[in-house]
């Protein structure tokens, strides 16, 4: 029997102990970067989803899962604050490439294309767009990208 083996299906590699093959698995040692609510999540997920937190773990890609969820509930969380605070009559000038901070209410949008500045509506930004594309036609531009 070979020493080392890879399963194409599952991605993992096993090492021959005795006469049976045990995973070659190693736990990514990455220092987290995520925040307040990535921690929140990590809890939910150990408490609530723990096969999910698991498998997460075991991929390596747990930290990189904790850090998009931070980012999208801070970008939330600050497009509540902005919003209210705007409603008391605060201004914001704000440079994001964000859909979802692109997306506060009766906000005047600004783009720098074509080498001119000029008003645009949300939906004719190009973050809104790209967003739409990928979530309008995701199965095909995967394909597309993704195979060789």
């Amino acid at each position: 029997m070979e020493k080392h083996v890879y399963d194409e299906k599952n991605g993992l590699s096993y090492t021959l102990c005795g006469d049976c093959y045990l995973p070659d698995l190693v736990l990514n040692e990455e220092e987290p970067t995520y925040g307040k609510y990535g921690m929140l999540r990590k809890q939910f997920l150990k408490e609530y989803r723990p096969i999910r937190y698991q498998n997460l773990l075991l991929s390596g890609k747990l930290t990189a899962h904790l850090n998009q969820i931070d980012q999208e509930v801070t970008e939330l969380t600050l497009l509540m604050q902005i919003y209210s605070c705007a409603k008391e009559g605060a201004q914001f000038i704000i440079v994001t490439h964000s859909p979802i901070l692109l997306g506060i209410p009766d906000a005047d949008i600004y783009c720098f294309d074509n080498g001119r500045i000029h008003l645009c509506e949300y939906e004719d930004t190009e973050s809104y767009q790209v967003t739409e594309m990928f979530i309008n036609n995701r199965q095909m531009l995967l394909d597309r990208l993704l195979t060789d």
